[in-house]
């Protein structure tokens, strides 16, 4: 981004009066100016170091200095894009915040830094700012790679504890930190987000299911020792790197035919190489054995530990429980219990009056018969429409009628039993 030609008059006067006389001219310079200075000195950046040397980078031969650049860089310190190393370190990045009505009576009243030193000159005060929301992007790249590369795969406490180096090669740090910001990362991941502890060029991972969460003398002698491994592996590395040369020379010198002395030094400095290599590599054997030994001790400490536990919760449990005597004698008493409630109910149940059983089988015979009855009326009332049926098939009204004409009459008369019959 690029200042707007048309408007580099007024964005470069002290257009600090404005504030007053054109409110909003006052807040688009300061707008302008903003964007321009993320855009070009922000940008990516966790710091921001401002002072006279900025007004000279950003002078015109036109127009000279800006005039009101410290309008600029304190609205950004006081919308908290900007914060001041003094805020940062101090822990007090985040503060409460307090309702205006508050801050009007002077209590909680955040007081930010200015910028400006004088009225004439390079007025600019050097600061060293930190930016805010690229401090907590990068960190939270930072701590996503802790979480995948080492908490997700820790196993113990040398799991969490390293030496600077080796974490940021685990990390891949230096792929989203510049080495100037180095610091201010780590500061804010111990700080403010509690993801590591801070040691004397050594970090631990905090996990409380695996360490406690506050650096002990173990920790520094685990740092210790991983990062003389660390430089041993990086020795071992290149003294494996320098016998491949000097082993590739020695076979270029040897197929070329050069002088013999020539091909003396090769050789004897690729044997130097691997003797060095050699006990370098028993070292770092010796070196690993002693790690795996500790590994080994601090799992033994935790299991002594959780069966020392163990042991306890079962001493309390034991405190509360009987012995297979009283237990027996609860049994008894609750099976005698059970038997009074038994007999008891017994006779609750005896205080009913009782019916004569040659009552109830009379009653019994008597439903038999009316559901017997139930079923045979229909059966009689059927026979009985038949006959009645059958003899009127067989009356001769107003002459001779015809069988059919018979049973045609006596089957209407079954398909509709309710309609009356008349002889006439």
């Amino acid at each position: 981004m690029e200042l707007p030609q048309s408007r580099l008059s007024s964005l470069y006067k002290d257009f600090r009066p404005l504030k007053e006389l054109n409110p909003d001219g006052y807040i688009a310079n300061i707008g302008t100016w903003k964007e321009y200075l993320k855009s070009r000195y922000l940008k990516g950046n966790c710091l921001f170091e401002c002072g006279p040397e900025t007004l000279q980078e950003l002078s015109r031969d036109i127009y000279g200095i800006p005039k009101s650049l410290d309008v600029v860089i304190d609205s950004l310190l006081e919308e908290g894009y900007l914060v001041s190393s003094q805020d940062f370190y101090g822990h007090t990045m985040y503060t409460k915040e307090y309702s205006k009505f508050i801050q009007w009576l002077g209590v909680g009243k955040k007081r930010f830094l200015k910028s400006r030193t004088s009225e004439e000159g390079l007025y600019l005060q050097k600061l060293r700012l930190i930016v805010r929301p690229n401090v907590e992007a990068k960190c939270k790249k930072v701590a996503d790679r802790i979480n995948e590369n080492i908490r997700d795969n820790a196993a113990g406490i040398m799991d969490l504890v390293f030496p600077l180096k080796e974490f940021f090669q685990k990390t891949n740090f230096f792929e989203c930190v510049k080495k100037e910001e180095k610091d201010v990362i780590l500061f804010y991941l111990a700080t403010y987000k509690k993801n590591i502890l801070l040691g004397d060029n050594f970090v631990k991972i905090i996990d409380p299911s695996l360490a406690s969460e506050t650096l002990t003398e173990n920790d520094r002698r685990i740092a210790d020792l991983k990062n003389v491994l660390f430089n041993i592996k990086s020795q071992v590395d290149k003294m494996e790197s320098e016998r491949s040369e000097y082993s590739k020379l020695l076979y270029t010198s040897v197929k070329e035919r050069a002088p013999k002395n020539v091909q003396r030094g090769y050789l004897q400095a690729r044997k130097l190489a691997e003797k060095h290599l050699s006990r370098l590599l028993d070292y770092q054997t010796n070196l690993q054995e002693i790690k795996g030994q500790i590994e080994l001790t601090i799992t033994n400490e935790v299991l002594v530990s959780t069966l020392s536990d163990v042991n306890q919760t079962m001493k309390s449990i034991k405190q509360y429980s009987s012995s297979v005597e009283e237990v027996q004698d609860i049994l008894d008493d609750l099976k005698e219990h059970r038997e009074q409630a038994d007999e008891i109910g017994s006779l609750l149940a005896g205080t009913n009056e009782s019916i004569d059983d040659n009552e109830l089988n009379a009653e019994l015979s008597k439903m038999d018969q009316q559901i017997k009855k139930s079923i045979e009326d229909p059966e009689k009332r059927q026979d009985e429409n038949s006959d009645v049926l059958n003899k009127l098939a067989q009356l001769k009204i107003g002459g001779q009628k015809s069988d059919r004409d018979g049973l045609t009459l006596a089957e209407k008369t079954k398909n509709n039993p309710e309609q009356p019959v008349s002889e006439y």
